[in-house]
């Protein structure tokens, strides 16, 4: 047993060093010993690696273990044909060319051997001559196929590749047009993209959907004390915290300037102030100071809030509703929250101004 193991791997350093040389790789079958140890003996003397096979049994196995340039067999062996040998090894290793002999020629034999992608076929007796040159067109085919195969693999890798950057390209492109360049967050046209379809399937399925704008109280008196510099760092800040304080169904928008939106999908009206008043207590805590006419104080955030299908059905009105809503806020003092339905009822005052 032992014996066996130290043949096998003294057998695969030898092909594995038959394999960094470059020399190609040869099998031969025939159940005819004089006829295969002359061929093995005269290939071997052709600077080839040559293994030889009694029968298709042990040829398989070789076929299994090794990689082949060539198979040279004999047709007619038992209990395995050469069309077997030829078969299966087309199926492990459909590179490999096959050279089939046979002192019985016939028509059939030979397009039967044609059928199975035979390189070629020859008749028994042959000169050592005719298998030097067929041999050596049949390893010239199989440089050449394994010289494709390459090519090809090599082709996919790089259509890969370019589909792979078309695809980043495209996302990117598509980034451009719907993602505010600024704080990364989606912009006014794709609050318009899917506003209509939030919408339908909101009155659809008979559930809420609430729409609230944010507007960040004296941001232009915070940009001119501050520089532009912090005015984009606070309009960042701001995302932020919307987003830490978003759901993933949720549509975060900077629809312009320091005006931002959010669109709660399956949410009502109390639910999406309860959030909207975290995120103004966020704000609040960060304690970016302006000089207001109201006062030395905090940024703040001012909001109107709507909801579909209780103050409107359509986006144009829903977006009017919470746009007034807004502005009501600002007009009672800023740094609140007030519902459509309050508008020009009461304000939500802020936990601290």
């Amino acid at each position: 047993m032992v014996e066996c193991l130290m043949g096998d791997v003294l057998n695969h350093l030898e092909r594995e060093e038959t394999r960094e040389t470059g020399r190609p790789r040869i099998l031969v079958v025939d159940d005819e010993e004089i006829m295969l140890s002359m061929l093995v003996e005269h290939l071997r003397g052709q600077s080839y690696e040559v293994d030889g096979c009694y029968n298709g049994a042990e040829a398989m196995k070789r076929i299994d273990q090794y990689e082949y340039a060539v198979l040279i067999t004999d047709l007619v062996m038992t209990p395995i044909q050469g069309q077997e040998i030829v078969a299966y090894l087309k199926k492990h290793h459909p590179d490999t060319e096959a050279i089939v002999m046979t002192a019985y020629a016939s028509v059939d034999r030979a397009v039967e051997a044609i059928h199975q992608h035979v390189f070629d076929f020859v008749e028994k007796p042959f000169s050592l001559r005719r298998i030097d040159v067929t041999v050596s067109n049949a390893i010239s085919k199989y440089r050449l196929s394994l010289e494709n195969r390459k090519l090809v693999e090599e082709l996919a890798r790089q259509n890969e590749r370019l589909e792979e950057r078309i695809r980043n390209a495209t996302q990117d492109l598509q980034d451009l047009t719907v993602k505010d360049g600024l704080t990364g967050l989606n912009n006014y046209r794709f609050y318009q993209s899917i506003i209509v379809a939030e919408i339908s399937r909101c009155i659809r399925y008979g559930r809420d959907l609430s729409l609230a704008v944010l507007d960040l109280d004296f941001f232009k008196i915070y940009n001119d004390q501050h520089g532009h510099q912090a005015g984009n760092e606070a309009l960042c800040l701001l995302a932020q915290i919307l987003e830490s304080n978003s759901r993933e169904s949720d549509h975060i928008i900077r629809y312009g300037g320091e005006e931002f939106v959010v669109v709660f999908p399956e949410t009502g009206k109390k639910e999406a102030a309860k959030n909207v008043e975290r995120t103004s207590e966020a704000l609040r805590k960060a304690s970016l100071t302006v000089d207001s006419p109201t006062g030395l104080g905090f940024l703040t955030l001012s909001a109107g809030l709507a909801t579909c299908p209780a103050d409107a059905t359509e986006a144009e009105s829903l977006m009017r509703a919470a746009d007034m809503a807004l502005y009501d806020a600002k007009n009672q003092g800023r740094n609140r929250i007030v519902l459509a339905d309050e508008s020009h009822q009461k304000a939500r005052q802020g936990t601290s101004e």
